[in-house]
């Protein structure tokens, strides 16, 4: 059996630590909401990500939970990172107030490295999606894998551990950034691929997805577009929309954060010419 080295490194914080949370309410809606989910992300750490593409991911991560309330267990969440070696950096019952969870995620160090894909992939699946370590058998599991390169360390088991993970009933949704070559994430990933990849060119693009990722993995709880009733797209001017123009639009659902709705904002304002 092909076996992987882990690191363990949990982050131990006061009791009275702060974090900055994003500011926007979010709308709830009947889905998942209904239900409970343990999300596990596994982070690329490499050396080709960077300071910069690592802190997006962080605030990526803490952008997307926003939208869950993980004060009152609808959602348990794990991380592991990746270079060389692999790390957990906790478990998926370590934090259970938001606050703290966030504050947390902030303190993930980057490491640096090469690419073990297969090392997450198996760490995810044999230690985190595990009932001692958080795992609740009534909670859907899904793994989320935002990489910016293809796996160079026992990148030969990379795609069956993904198989073992997707045959133990864990859904993986996999956010590719700049990647070239898209043959591993597409092995890596859940079924159908449109519904479960995600190929953006930078990590500057990540809050782009923030929504899209969350209706594919909750869905109902965020209104497509033909159904929208949140648009919070602030406009300096009264303008007219003809229908055809309308689903080119920027609809913003309320559950997202600020820094996502002043990209919608901008985006508009080119739309229109304003």
């Amino acid at each position: 059996m092909y076996v992987v080295s882990i690191n363990i490194s949990l982050i131990l914080l006061p009791s009275e630590a702060t974090t900055n949370l994003p500011t926007q309410a979010p709308t709830r809606r009947p889905g998942c909401g209904l239900g409970k989910q343990d999300i596990v992300f596994m982070l690329e750490s490499s050396s080709s990500v960077g300071r910069y593409g690592f802190r997006r991911m962080l605030d990526f991560m803490k952008d997307f939970l926003y939208n869950y309330d993980v004060d009152a267990g609808q959602v348990r969440v794990g991380v592991v990172t990746y270079g060389t070696d692999v790390t957990i950096v906790f478990f998926l019952d370590t934090f259970t107030r938001r606050q703290i969870l966030f504050e947390a995620i902030d303190n993930i160090p980057y490491t640096r490295g090469n690419t073990n894909t297969a090392g997450a992939l198996q760490a995810m699946h044999l230690a985190m999606f595990n009932e001692p370590n958080g795992d609740r058998p009534e909670a859907e599991n899904i793994a989320i894998l935002i990489t910016d390169s293809v796996s160079n360390v026992n990148y030969g088991r990379t795609q069956a551990e993904a198989e073992d993970a997707r045959n133990a009933g864990i859904t993986i949704y996999a956010i590719g950034v700049g990647l070239a070559d898209t043959t591993e994430i597409k092995g890596i990933s859940s079924k159908p691929s449109n519904r479960h990849i995600f190929l953006i060119q930078n990590f500057a693009e990540l809050p782009d997805i923030q929504v899209e990722l969350y209706e594919a993995s909750c869905p109902g709880n965020v209104e497509n577009a033909s159904t929208a009733r949140d648009l919070l797209v602030v406009l300096p001017k009264l303008i007219y929309v003809t229908q055809s123009q309308f689903p080119l639009v920027v609809l913003v659902s309320a559950s997202i954060a600020r820094r996502q709705f002043s990209l919608a904002q901008q985006k508009a304002y080119c739309f229109f010419n304003l």
